[in-house]
């Protein structure tokens, strides 16, 4: 019997009647053996290189029903890099129609089609359920095409580390995060591709194996500008040459929801992690004149620790930024903004001279004590940070601080051993010295916080709740809520069953959609959804097998 196209001999070890009705390409379903078999006699061994095969299998993928599946009317495809809430979201992919007419056209360019199928892996992390409902419809879709496929799915750090970094997957999904156009240098430079990864070269998440000149040229201008509207023009020349090489399909943006009680309105949440407490300043609550206002939030997210180096933890975060403060803050699009400091004060370009700036801090800004922020709280904090060799640090920058120069209480220089891009993320954390001349960082906040921002904690018993007020030190804060209780919770269940009761006003939720329909008929209760920097995609791997 003739194989298909693409297959260099006989498969080993079967018998084919000449007159069954039933081929191999067909038995394949019932047997891995038997898929992996034919797959492994297939000629080409580099197919995903045609770029023809590419853009057959993306032709060939249902993006809408995708989403609509997963979410019904609350989500949208995504045809950009970037969320669509984003500056630098440029919806370049929105030209990659389905049609499965252009599918067949590019895959029988490339060789292949119903009577000469093609055999390709998808695979993702074996606990979503979410992504193994998008490999069916997936699977259906390229199956229509001639392309037979295999679902290979596996715990989560087996398939990262064993499959995604090491390029040994076809067709597979996992999230991206983009916050900021910076952080596309990780992903498509080739100096970032995992083998590449050393001490000094870092952060190596080019898993699809992608190299191309002119990307890496424009990567390296989008990170030394930081002209705003340059950084747009370079972003969409990126997102253009991505699109046209055809191995990103971006699927849609992570939703993030919170259910909140009806009495509350100009609720928000951040795009970046989900934050609704950021906002905290202009949420109102209804009250009725002269009444204290009280804001009860559930949460299953429970912190062990405020401090922000020991652990990674999202409420944490959500606390730390009502309570604590840097000289700068993160933006939308992943940027930064003055803080602390005196902006039209300050001198933040790098010197070429001396690789300095000049920071001078704002007038009235107080630690919940009534202690004025200063200089020497600054030089303390990043001085600990750098010297707490315990620290788990995500931001290798911190080795580049050579120096902290004190001028006067509100003034100092600092000094960068070599000029660093976005070293505003170094300094959004600030510390009281006199905390840090009786313990090391790693050992403070772990039963409490300390803080200048808009709200203190006042009382935390672990597992339980977390009492928070106003901080009658910091400047200018209007807000409503008076007082935060939150509510510590492991079940969620019983979170939502509390919201339904009135005993909490606030918490967030799974994005589940018969979850979401049921709370939408609440009359007590509303549903915040934002689409969030996260978002989902299905990457083609470009490694050559040898």
């Amino acid at each position: 019997m003739d194989l298909p196209a693409g297959f260099n001999m006989d498969i080993d070890s079967m018998e084919i009647e000449e007159n069954t009705k039933e081929s191999t390409v067909d038995l394949y379903e019932d047997s891995m053996e038997l898929f992996f078999n034919i797959k492994n006699k297939q000629k080409d061994k580099n197919v995903l290189n045609n770029i023809n095969v590419r853009q057959a299998i993306f032709h060939a993928i249902d993006r809408e029903r995708i989403v609509n599946e997963l979410f019904g009317d609350r989500n949208n495809v995504l045809n950009s890099l970037f969320s669509e809430n984003s500056s630098f979201s440029i919806p370049v992919w929105n030209k990659l129609e389905y049609n499965k007419g252009k599918a067949l056209e590019c895959l029988k360019a490339a060789g292949y089609g119903p009577e000469n199928p093609l055999y390709l892996t998808i695979g993702s992390n074996d606990n979503s359920s979410s992504r193994q409902e998008i490999e069916e419809i997936i699977k259906e879709n390229l199956e229509e095409i001639g392309i037979k496929i295999w679902i290979s799915n596996y715990p989560p750090n087996e398939w990262y580390n064993e499959h995604i970094r090491l390029g040994n997957y076809e067709l597979a999904l996992w999230s991206l995060y983009t916050s900021n156009p910076n952080e596309l240098l990780n992903y498509f430079n080739s100096t970032k591709i995992p083998v590449n990864e050393t001490a000094e070269n870092q952060n190596c998440n080019n898993f699809y194996w992608y190299s191309n000149a002119a990307i890496d040229e424009n990567l390296q201008k989008l990170i030394l500008t930081k002209d705003i509207e340059e950084k747009k023009d370079i972003a969409e020349e990126i997102q253009n040459k991505i699109f046209e090489d055809s191995f990103i399909l971006p699927l849609f943006s992570r939703l993030y929801a919170v259910a909140f009680n009806t009495e509350i309105s100009n609720l928000e949440i951040s795009s970046s992690d989900g934050n609704y407490l950021s906002n905290i300043q202009n949420i109102k609550l209804n009250l009725e004149e002269g009444e204290e206002g009280e804001l009860v939030i559930g949460t299953d997210n429970m912190p062990s620790t405020m401090n922000p180096f020991l652990e990674e933890n999202i409420f944490m975060n959500y606390i730390n930024s009502i309570v604590s403060r840097g000289l700068w803050k993160p933006d939308k699009d992943g940027s930064y903004i003055p803080d602390l400091i005196d902006d039209a004060k300050s001198q933040t370009a790098i010197s070429r001279s001396d690789n300095s700036i000049f920071i001078t801090l704002k007038e009235n800004i107080f630690w919940q004590d009534g202690m004025r922020v200063n200089s020497g709280d600054v030089k303390a904090t990043i001085e600990a940070i750098i010297a707490d060799k315990n620290l788990n640090l995500k931001e290798a920058g911190y080795k580049n601080i050579k120096e902290i120069k004190i001028v006067s209480e509100t003034e100092f220089y600092i000094y960068f051993t070599d000029p660093i891009q976005n070293y505003e993320k170094l300094f959004t954390f600030i510390l009281n010295k006199k905390m840090l001349e009786k313990d090391a960082i790693g050992n403070l906040l772990i039963d409490g916080s300390f803080g200048c921002g808009p709200y203190k904690i006042t009382e935390w018993v672990k597992d339980q709740y977390m009492l928070l007020e106003k901080n009658i030190y910091y400047k200018d804060n209007f807000s409503e809520v008076d007082k935060i209780k939150i509510v510590l919770e492991a079940d969620k269940n019983l979170l939502i069953a509390s919201l339904k009761n009135g005993e909490i006003g606030l918490t967030s939720i799974p994005v589940d959609m018969e979850l979401i329909t049921q709370l939408d008929e609440n009359k007590n209760i509303d549903v915040l959804i934002e689409k969030g920097n996260l978002w989902e995609h299905l990457a083609i791997c470009l490694k050559p097998v040898e």
